[in-house]
């Protein structure tokens, strides 16, 4: 690979969009049951009116968590399995849920997630041995030379820290595509193929952050303004939590008018799954033109 090529962020992102349109609109059926189902499902089983709640939502009985568990297992199911199918579709172009795309799906997905654990545990763990040890230089530091002049380290250390574990995981992540194709690359291969390009695939991972925040702000916003104050929180308002889709409206889930909860759970079922393809179709495309070099980020991976 030609080290001096870099990822183009815009062109990354607009044919990434291109790729989740095109995915969705084939895989429509696909899409429509699974944000169907599960949306109708929890909105009947949790919802807050009395004539569809099935499970009162104050009941954290053993059946509960079971079912809880049950629907977490079946979501992780559907994502990895979309994970494999836009990784392969994007390099081989759109197919079948049953031919190409999935040939062989089974031992890929296990491969896949196992990935994914772990790089997301390994450089989390790598993360905080490192953090640990800079704490404990700095508390030998502040014996030995007063606490003042360990005062701004100890401030800084673990913001540096955060931002070398995003940009590790920037680089690493895309070990995941290969995965997916039936073909991982070695770790170090992975390393030396994001050279030079890490500030733009954190850019291209923000760019789709905003992009889910902006489709999902314009209806969870609303919630916040008009529900928060109607719903007592008796251990204080809903905290802050690692964005998601939906992530807001978990809150009040259960909480809302069943037509209301319905249909913001249907919204957020789909822009789940969208959310999936997006962001495989974004890293399946900085592989693609890392592993080429590509000049053209659209040369190889036309719609």
């Amino acid at each position: 690979m030609d080290m001096r090529v870099k990822l183009p962020v815009r062109g990354t992102i607009m044919l990434a969009l291109r790729w989740t349109w095109a995915i969705a609109r084939h895989h429509w059926l696909f899409l429509l049951a699974y944000t169907l189902i599960p949306g109708v499902f929890m909105a009947v089983i949790f919802g807050s009116a009395a004539d569809f709640a099935l499970i009162p939502a104050a009941a954290p009985s053993a059946s509960w968590i079971a079912l809880d568990l049950a629907i977490m297992l079946a979501d992780i199911c559907v994502y990895v399995a979309l994970a494999v199918l836009t990784h392969n579709e994007v390099e081989h172009g759109l197919g079948s849920l049953t031919g190409l795309a999935l040939g062989g799906w089974i031992g890929r997905a296990f491969g896949y997630v196992f990935d994914f654990l772990l790089l997301f545990l390994g450089v989390s763990l790598l993360t905080m041995i490192g953090l640990a040890a800079m704490i404990g230089l700095l508390m030998i530091g502040r014996t030995l030379l007063g606490p003042a002049a360990i005062q701004v380290p100890l401030f800084i250390s673990p913001f540096v820290f955060m931002a070398a574990y995003v940009a590790v995981l920037a680089r690493l992540v895309l070990r995941l595509p290969t995965r997916a194709l039936g073909h991982p690359m070695p770790w170090s291969e992975v390393w030396s193929m994001g050279r030079g390009n890490t500030l733009r695939l954190l850019a291209c991972g923000l760019l789709v952050v905003l992009l889910l925040v902006a489709v999902t702000l314009p209806v969870e916003l609303p919630l916040l303004v008009f529900y928060l104050p109607l719903f007592p929180f008796p251990d204080g308002p809903p905290a802050a939590a690692p964005f998601s889709p939906g992530a807001m409206y978990e809150q009040f889930a259960g909480r809302l008018p069943f037509v209301l909860d319905l249909a913001v759970s249907l919204y957020f079922a789909l822009v789940n799954v969208i959310a999936v393809i997006l962001h495989c179709s974004v890293l399946s495309i900085a592989y693609g033109h890392l592993r080429e070099g590509l000049d053209d980020p659209y040369r190889g991976f036309e719609v």
